[in-house]
């Protein structure tokens, strides 16, 4: 393990930001997810020193459709061991609604100030992250990659794509 008791946030650095991260994934990526659990299990301790708090002001969860009637048993015992675990109310899709069932889970269940939608082929260095949003307003904030899209039959399209994404709580409950 890596000494970081060294390194203290710059000034300016309120603690009280919350973050939800909302890590998109399939059932059979169960390798994936305890390998991103270790990481930001470490990575998380590691904003909470750096902070100087006691908690740290991130969270992290993993969210699946609904599974195969094969995989509920495992997935649910993962959930329990875990805790991170969420199934959404909704069959498992890449691109036919989850994330915006996500959306509505996080507006359902979560307070935070910034929500990440992100995927499990990624990972966030915290500390650098939560540096970087510090300077975001608090309100209508997008932080991520915005791509102009052009559909060949239906003109130009704005939407939010990239390996992940930060939007602010008033836009979640906006969507």
């Amino acid at each position: 393990m890596v000494d970081d008791t060294y390194i203290k946030p710059p000034p300016g650095i309120d603690p009280s930001v919350t973050v939800f991260i909302g890590i998109l994934t399939v059932y059979e990526k169960i390798e994936i997810r305890n390998h991103l659990r270790d990481m930001y299990k470490h990575n998380n301790a590691a904003l909470a020193r750096y902070l100087g708090v006691q908690e740290s002001p991130v969270t992290i969860k993993f969210f699946l459709g609904h599974p195969k009637s094969e995989q509920v048993d495992k997935i649910k015992k993962e959930s329990e061991k875990y805790g991170d675990v969420v199934v959404l109310n909704i069959t498992e899709n890449k691109e036919e609604g989850k994330t915006l069932k996500f959306f509505d889970w996080f507006a359902e269940n979560r307070n935070d100030n910034y929500m990440v939608k992100t995927d499990d082929d990624s990972f966030i260095h915290l500390i650098h992250y939560y540096r970087d949003i510090q300077d975001l307003p608090r309100e209508r904030a997008y932080y991520g990659l915005l791509l102009n899209y052009t559909l060949i039959n239906d003109g130009t399209n704005v939407y939010m794509w990239g390996m992940g994404y930060t939007i602010s709580r008033d836009l979640v409950m906006d969507i």
